[in-house]
């Protein structure tokens, strides 16, 4: 019966330790994955903060190029008024000088 009894303790003490290698190797497979899952929050960040600052750069992009656009337009406008007013100084000198011209030919 004593050695029964010992062979018995024995055999629990294994299967004990084997249960608590299993417990280790599942605890240090959980750590993997809390590292794993950690790094995906970070990647998950960066990729997040990256986007916003794109978004935030193309924001920025499209109000410089209404800016531009607008700018443009002011010019072209400034531009119009230019040549119509060079125009009528044009065509004032041109009757001005036109007809004396003309007599002068005749």
């Amino acid at each position: 019966g004593v050695i029964d009894e010992k062979d018995r303790i024995i055999a629990q003490s294994r299967a004990l330790k084997e249960q608590a290698m299993k417990y280790k190797e599942t605890a240090a497979e959980l750590e993997r994955c809390k590292g794993l899952l950690v790094r995906a929050e970070t990647v998950a960040d960066e990729r997040s903060h990256l986007y916003s600052q794109r978004a935030a750069k193309q924001e920025e992009a499209e109000l410089k190029l209404r800016d531009a656009e607008l700018r443009l337009s002011q010019m072209q406008a400034s531009l119009q008024t230019m040549e119509g007013s060079l125009e009528r100084q044009l065509s004032k000198e041109e009757s001005r000088v036109g007809p004396s011209n003309k007599k002068k030919r005749s």
